[in-house]
C-alpha cells in the first residue's frame, strides 16, 4: 500500500469540563481538567497507523516540557521539524452536551518555517492528508503543495474556511478530496440549506467531497452521486477528534476496498464511539472493536 503523509498539529491539550460555557465575565465553573495529546496531526495518525494504513506525520514540535512529552508520544513515522520556540498548548473546554471550545496558546507547533529542512517535496507519498488551519501563514507549506502531483486530502473546519481565499482557491485546482465540518460547509458556501451546500461544493472540485454534520450524519459528494449516512445512535460526551477521526476512518475504509456506503457507515461507527468518550483517540479496545467491525464489513 503507498504511504500517506499527515500534515497536522500536535499538542498537549488541558481538558476542562464545564456545567455550561461561561458567557460575558463569568467564571467557569470546571467540574474536572485533565492533560491528553491532540492535534489532527496526533489523531489522524494514530487512527491510520493502529489500522495498518502505512503514513507518516510531519509537525513542528519546539522546546520545553509540552514538547518533551510529546516527543515521547510518537514514533520513527514522526517526521519532527525544529523550532526554536516554546512549545505550545492548547485549553479545550467540554461542556454537558459534548460541545467543545477549544482555545490555543501558539508555541512550536504553530511554526512550520523548517518544513523544507526535513521535507525537500512531497512526492514520495502517495497522498498528503493537510490540516488546512496549518496553511494559514505558512507560504512553505503552501508552495510544497503546489509542487506536488499526488492526491491532497484538505481537512477544513469552520476556522480553516477563512484562510486567503487565493490560497484555498490555488488548491482547489488541484482538485482534492475534501472532508469538512458542517460549520465549515455553511461558512464556505454562505448557505444552511443542504441542496445548495451540495451543488455549491460540487462545483468546487471534481473529487471526493465528505461533509460530516454536527449529529455526526455525513454527506458525500462526487460529481452527480450523492450519499447520505445517517447519525448513529449514541450519547456525545466529548467532540474532540471527532472530525478527525470520522476523517481518519473513512480513509481506512476506502483504502481497504470498502464501497462508500460502508466507508461512510464505518467512519461515522468510529466517529460516534470516540464521541461517547473524553479522549482524543481510541483506547485498545476500541481499535479491536472497529477492527472486528471493518472485517464484517468486509466480509459483506
Amino acid at each position: 500500500m503507498d504511504r500517506i503523509l499527515v500534515l497536522g498539529k500536535i499538542n498537549m491539550d488541558i481538558a476542562v469540563r464545564v456545567k455550561q460555557f461561561p458567557k460575558g465575565n463569568e467564571e467557569i465553573q470546571m467540574t474536572d481538567t485533565w492533560q491528553r495529546t491532540a492535534g489532527s496531526g496526533y489523531e489522524i495518525c494514530h487512527f491510520l497507523k493502529h489500522f495498518s494504513v502505512p503514513c507518516d506525520v510531519c509537525s513542528p514540535v519546539g522546546q520545553g516540557v509540552y514538547a518533551e512529552e510529546i516527543r515521547e508520544k510518537l514514533d520513527d513515522s514522526f517526521i519532527r521539524i525544529p523550532s526554536a520556540q516554546m512549545n505550545g498548548c492548547s485549553y479545550t473546554m467540554i461542556d454537558a452536551e459534548g460541545k467543545i471550545q477549544t482555545m490555543f496558546v501558539q508555541g512550536g507547533e504553530s511554526d512550520w518555517t523548517g518544513i523544507t529542512e526535513v521535507l525537500s517535496d512531497l512526492n514520495p507519498y502517495s497522498a498528503v492528508v493537510v490540516d488546512g488551519s496549518v496553511l494559514i501563514d505558512n507560504e512553505q507549506v503552501i508552495q510544497l503543495l503546489e509542487e506536488y502531483d499526488g492526491q491532497i486530502v484538505l481537512c477544513l473546519d469552520e476556522e480553516s474556511v477563512y484562510m486567503d481565499m487565493d490560497i484555498l482557491n490555488e488548491l482547489l485546482l488541484k482538485d482534492p478530496v475534501i472532508h469538512l465540518t458542517e460549520n465549515a460547509a455553511i461558512a464556505l458556501c454562505d448557505s444552511e440549506d443542504l441542496e445548495e451546500i451540495g451543488e455549491t461544493l460540487k462545483g468546487i472540485t471534481e473529487n471526493e467531497i465528505v461533509v460530516l454534520g454536527n449529529d455526526l450524519s455525513a454527506l458525500y459528494i462526487h460529481g452527480d452521486d450523492k450519499v447520505y449516512q445517517a447519525s448513529s445512535p449514541g450519547k456525545h460526551k466529548d467532540m474532540s477528534g471527532v472530525s478527525e477521526t470520522h476523517l481518519a476512518a473513512y480513509i481506512t475504509a476506502i483504502y481497504s476496498g470498502l464501497r462508500t456506503e460502508k466507508a461512510l457507515s464505518f467512519a461515522g461507527s468510529c466517529a460516534s464511539l470516540l464521541a461517547s468518550s473524553y479522549r482524543t483517540v481510541f483506547s485498545d479496545k476500541e481499535i479491536n472493536l472497529q477492527k472486528n467491525l471493518m472485517i464484517t464489513s468486509i466480509m459483506k
